[in-house]
């Protein structure tokens, strides 16, 4: 019987050292895994919204343009998905944008976390159920205008797609 126990908690410390040691894995291969999403288009938008707005998308992207009330571009493509909203800038500026935008985010009911936050934007994640979800609003200042920059809550982006597509979209 003694044995039984001993070999019992042998096996419960080796998988908890597997599973620490396989939550360490991920955490470096998330940089390498970012880096190797490549993004090799350039989506030149400066007609559109008369300023100086590039994203860089995958082989095959589609865009499209709305220029009503708000002007607005959609960027789409294999595992992509950007939309981009031009705003009149009033008063604020990004960190305003981007406090505003926290404050939206935080309040929506399956908010989870904040992933990665910088000086322009962030990612986020929410939990539906068992299910992760991530999303990225990022905001850049031009002229007269906020960009507000962002993937879509109805497609099913992992953290890496996510990071990737934020990275892509930097002005």
């Amino acid at each position: 019987m003694k044995l039984s126990w001993i070999s019992a908690l042998s096996v419960a410390l080796m998988l908890t050292a597997a599973a620490c040691n396989s939550d360490k894995k991920s955490d470096t291969t998330t940089t390498e895994a970012i880096s190797a999403i490549a993004y090799d288009q350039t989506v030149d938008l400066t007609k559109e919204f008369g300023q100086n707005i590039k994203v860089k998308a995958p082989q095959g992207f589609k865009s499209t343009f709305s220029d009503g009330i708000i002007p607005e571009a959609i960027v789409e493509g294999s595992k992509y998905y950007v939309q981009i909203i031009a705003q009149d800038l009033f008063a604020q500026n990004i960190e305003g944008l981007k406090t505003e935008a926290l404050g939206e985010v935080k309040a929506i009911t399956e908010f989870s976390s904040i992933v990665h936050e910088d000086s322009n934007g962030f990612v986020y994640e929410t939990t539906w159920g068992d299910k992760k979800a991530y999303n990225f609003r990022y905001f850049h200042v031009a002229g007269p205008y906020a960009y507000d920059f962002r993937t879509s809550t109805v497609h099913d982006f992992s953290k890496d797609e996510v990071m990737a597509m934020y990275n892509a979209v930097k002005q």
